[in-house]
């Protein structure tokens, strides 16, 4: 998912790094680009990009989309601060219930942790809640053996403050998924929409 929407992005203009396992981040850097085959068959590819393991290496971003499965996030969850300009938003894809889920919600359970999400706390003292926007992905996508990145089906990227309020940043990230090709709503309540998708 990540190198599709790095894919997207790029073709759009903007300036993206990928980070990756190791192994898959040294075969993506031997090219420096990201191949796409969309639903039709069509081959397309878009670069140059900053690729690494490393998180240091890519250097401050306005936006970071963690494409990350869920049950590696803890592993890397203190070197996200390493991606983050200052003010920088943090774009959740994950499937299933995120560690945010209470963030932002009213009392009684509003703000509470989910220790079985998120063990010893990590996510949360390493990921401002505030930085987060939740997004919900349709497209299905997966990996060709030789490093192409199939896009099997589907457009559309949901994406939803945590307290439900649009802001300038919630326009412009839908606007970002919009440029790279994707259908892109603004959902006043993304956990519904989490739900929804599930």
């Amino acid at each position: 998912m990540g190198c599709l929407l790095g894919h997207g992005f790029r073709r759009a203009g903007h300036d993206v790094a990928l980070i990756d396992i190791p192994a898959r981040a040294a075969r993506l850097s031997t090219k420096g680009t990201v191949t796409v085959i969309d639903e039709g068959g069509n081959e397309s590819t878009a670069g140059p990009f900053r690729i690494s393991s490393e998180y240091g290496d890519a250097g401050p971003h306005d936006i970071v989309v963690l494409a990350t499965k869920a049950q590696h996030l803890p592993a890397v969850a203190d070197k996200i601060g390493l991606l983050c300009a200052r003010d920088a938003t943090i774009v959740t894809i994950q499937n299933g219930i995120p560690w945010w889920y209470l963030r932002g919600l009213p009392a009684p359970h509003g703000d509470r942790p989910l220790h079985c999400l998120d063990p010893g706390g990590v996510l949360e003292r390493s990921i401002d809640p505030a930085s987060i926007v939740g997004c919900v992905a349709y497209p299905a996508a997966a990996v060709e053996p030789d490093g192409r990145i199939r896009h099997v089906e589907g457009r559309r990227f949901s994406i939803g403050e945590l307290d439900g309020q649009e802001r300038d940043r919630t326009h412009r990230l839908a606007e970002l998924f919009e440029q790279a090709g994707y259908k892109s709503r603004i959902i006043e309540d993304i956990r519904s929409e989490i739900w929804l998708k599930a």
